[in-house]
This record gives C-alpha cells, structure tokens and sequence, in this order.
C-alpha cells in the first residue's frame, strides 16, 4: 500500500522529510490529526510515493504533571540534518529530537536501511 500526503490541506502538525545516505526518503509525521500518537516513518524510493508506516515509539507513558494544552503524545518532532555535521561523525543513521507529553526530549537514531 502505498502512502500519499496531500500536504496542501490544514496539517494540525510537522512532517519531516529527509534523503537519507542510502538515496532513499523517509517522511516523519502524526498521521491522526486529533492525537499526537503515534508517531510515524514511512520510506519511499523516489520521494514521492511512501510505503512501510511504522510507529517510531513502542510505548506512550503516562503524565507525570498536570498543566494547560498538555496532550497526551510525541510532539514537536524535528530532524537532525547531515549538514548539521562538521564531517567528523560518519554516521548513516537517521535522527529525530521529539517531545514526550511536553515533559521529556528524545533523541532517536533510526538505521537508514528501514
């Protein structure tokens, strides 16, 4: 099954894409647009057309605080780039920095062969 975003329409959140060392593309974004779970990854060869969805996180905890706007999920995900490097990490890894519930940061290495 292949997946096609039509990004042109009221998004309620981020979609990160990126060309990963392989030549492949990823596409990373909360596919329900009431909910910030779960948060996905989908592969694609030409950068147009997406398949293979997969959740980046296993689990969702709970809160640990109570406060205005503070939903429940993975949020205000962002990519780390290549050009973010000096040349000094050879890395072929994928890297997303997310909020968890808006009280934790991950920092998550995906292997670019997804």
């Amino acid at each position: 099954m292949a997946i096609c975003l039509n990004l042109s329409r009221k998004w309620n959140g981020k979609v990160w894409g990126q060309e990963t060392s392989r030549g492949r593309y990823v596409l990373i974004y909360n596919p329900d647009r009431n909910n910030r779970w779960p948060l996905v990854i989908l592969s694609g060869n030409d950068g147009i057309t997406f398949r293979n969805p997969r959740s980046i996180s296993d689990e969702l905890p709970e809160k640990r605080y109570e406060g205005k706007a503070k939903n429940i999920g993975l949020s205000y995900h962002r990519g780390l780039s290549h050009w973010n490097n000096d040349g000094t990490i050879k890395d072929d890894g994928i890297w997303i920095v997310y909020s968890v519930n808006k009280e934790d940061i991950v920092i998550s290495r995906i292997p670019a062969d997804i």
